[in-house]
């Protein structure tokens, strides 16, 4: 036979996947619709449905499959048939178990003559029954999925058990389950951005989409570079997810986000073992993390990639602005500031021949750099992160060295003065970087610096992409382009980003020309272009900063559900710089100002 007409259709409102097309077989044709969706509101739930429509009479058989081969050799353990099939398996390096469990739901069909059977790890069902021509038959197959997501010490039958009650359950009112997804899905949707621009509205929908498919604000887990897209880099946790993920969820759905905050301390006790491993104090947060917190790098040359302890501090920061949670920055946020301040004032070397404390052996954010010597953001998150903790210490009446002072006033910046720019690090001569390095300190950080400075490092460095770069190169030049206030310059870093997006469903590759798919690292970076950049967000500790710049092409944009303080609001920008707010959720008891401190909104 041959396939015909074939249609796949992501629906990313309800979050949907539906693949439609006709078969041909010997001259009977069915049309044959497929969909498939995981449940927003019932974790671990999945719903599949496969619809026939036959243009014949006859008898049809119709094979359901659950692939086990993919699952380690000898690690399904435990098996059962019948109306609701299930297996037990286990994972990862400690055999965590988990269970699957899955049954069959009928209309249209009368009396299915089912048969089982099983090919190596393939566990297979077989479904017979007779078919009119135009009449239409539909089979739901709901798939159940438990595991051991923390150490809890039940045994693998309670995963099994629990696996079947929640596809009965399930099985047992399909049509609740789906009014229960698709009103979950509406309360995230409820955060989203929205402009003028149909093409860039798209891809803004489906970045959200990539993100907020891959987050639950009920598990304390964070996303690798490819989320739960892709098998890159193993699934472990970079910078990427504090510094280039975290800011754009953060500043739309707070909850959502936190996870992301909550993973960086439920692993802090792995973080300070890697600190005392290295020979120094406080916390090492891993440059690749999983479970524990441990360091999953061996002590090659990436080891020593350490601005991560920074760029974890500032997502701890960002959150509590947001979500105006004081009990989560006390208990929390406060423990694992401190400890990556401790690890900085231990880790740095003062020159006593120069009067100044400097970062040696540390691997540049810029990869192609490798191990260099003062890198000046490094040494910037290094002096920031000291100086949040100085002032959370102050804040709850715990004392801290006085070096730390110090530290912070002493810092050494590698600065060419003829040049006007900050130097990438000691011995920096125009080399090709790999990604946005200087210009760290500019944005996301906001080291104070003449505007000259900032045009300097934005002109210079971003000639030394290669070609083909990745998405962590033009997103942040962007967002400083508006921040100068060069439209054509910003509109032009957007237009680099749109080389990433791949069709039909606009994932994004890592470079134009790889395939690490989907990159959720380069779609934080493009959403904080639109937030941050476009509409001019910045959050600060007296308020919010909103001093908007739209791209060509866009003469309005809202951000629906914004969140500052604990109050949820709807921001519009116009691009005459207009800014309104209005939808707050309680009193906005915060400044809304632009760059020159002038009241706006």
């Amino acid at each position: 036979g041959r396939h015909a007409d074939y249609r796949q259709t992501l629906d990313m409102e309800t979050a949907t996947l539906t693949t439609r097309h006709t078969w041909d077989s010997g001259g009977r044709v069915t049309r044959i619709e497929r969909e498939i969706y995981a449940s927003r509101d019932q974790p671990g739930l999945i719903v599949m449905r496969l619809t026939i429509r036959p243009d014949f009479d006859g008898r049809v058989r119709v094979t359901d499959v659950f692939d086990g081969s993919v699952i380690r050799e000898n690690s399904m353990n435990d098996r059962g048939a019948g109306e609701t099939c299930w297996f037990v398996s286990r994972f990862g390096p400690d055999n965590k178990p988990f269970a699957a469990a899955w049954r069959l739901a009928y209309e249209g069909i009368e009396a299915p003559a089912v048969e089982f059977g099983r090919s190596g790890r393939r566990d297979l069902r077989t479904v017979g029954f007779d078919v009119k021509a135009g009449g239409t038959y539909t089979i739901r197959k709901i798939v159940a999925v438990t595991l051991n997501a923390v150490r809890t010490g039940r045994v693998a039958s309670d995963f099994a058990a629990e696996a079947v009650r929640l596809a009965e359950r399930a099985a047992g009112d399909l049509a609740a389950v789906r009014v229960a997804h698709e009103a979950a899905w509406r309360d995230v949707w409820a955060h989203r951005i929205e402009v003028d621009n149909p093409r860039l509205q798209r891809l803004i929908n489906a970045s959200l989409y990539q993100v907020y498919a891959q987050l639950r604000q009920d598990l304390h887990t964070s996303l690798g570079p490819v989320g739960l897209s892709g098998t890159s880099w193993e699934g472990r946790i970079f910078w990427d997810a504090d510094l280039w993920v975290f800011p754009a969820v953060a500043l739309l759905n707070p909850a959502l986000a936190r996870p992301m905050v909550m993973y960086r301390f439920e692993t802090l006790a792995g973080a300070q073992e890697n600190a005392r491993l290295d020979g120094y104090e406080g916390a090492c947060f891993a440059w690749e993390s999983a479970e524990t917190g441990l360091e999953k790098v061996p002590p090659y040359d990436i080891h020593h990639q350490r601005h991560v302890n920074s760029d974890v501090a500032f997502a701890q920061r960002l959150y509590w602005l947001v979500s105006g949670d004081e009990q989560y920055r006390r208990e929390r946020a406060f423990p694992v500031v401190l400890e990556a301040a401790k690890y900085w004032a231990s880790r740095v070397t003062y020159n006593a021949g120069k009067d100044r404390y400097e970062l040696l052996g540390i691997y540049c954010p810029d990869e192609f750099a490798r191990i260099r010597d003062n890198n000046a953001a490094t040494n910037y998150g290094a002096a920031w992160t000291l100086d949040l903790a100085m002032r959370l210490c102050e804040q709850y009446g715990q004392s801290y060295p006085a070096a730390w002072r110090g530290i912070v006033e002493k810092m050494y910046y590698p600065f060419d003065e003829d040049r006007r720019l900050f130097i990438e690090y000691d011995g920096y001569a125009g080399q090709t970087i790999k990604q946005a390095d200087t210009a760290l300190m500019i944005y996301p950080y906001e080291r104070p610096m003449d505007e000259d400075v900032k045009r300097n490092i934005i002109a210079y460095y971003g000639e030394k992409y290669p070609e083909q770069n990745i998405m962590m190169a033009h997103a942040f030049d962007g967002v400083i382009r508006c921040e100068l206030g060069d439209r054509e310059g910003a509109t032009a870093a957007l237009v680099q980003l749109l080389r990433h997006f791949r069709l039909p469903h606009l994932v994004v590759s890592e470079d134009p020309v790889n395939e690490t798919i989907s990159f959720v690292t380069g779609i934080g970076g493009f959403l904080q272009l639109v937030l941050f950049g476009f509409c001019g967000v910045r959050v600060h500790e007296d308020g919010l900063q909103i001093d908007p710049l739209l791209p060509a092409g866009v003469s309005r944009a809202t951000v629906r559900g914004m969140h500052y303080g604990g109050v949820s609001f709807d921001l519009h920008v116009e691009g005459a710089g207009r800014v309104r707010v209005d939808n707050a959720s309680g009193p906005m008891t915060f400044r809304l100002y632009n760059r020159a401190g002038e009241a706006v909104g």
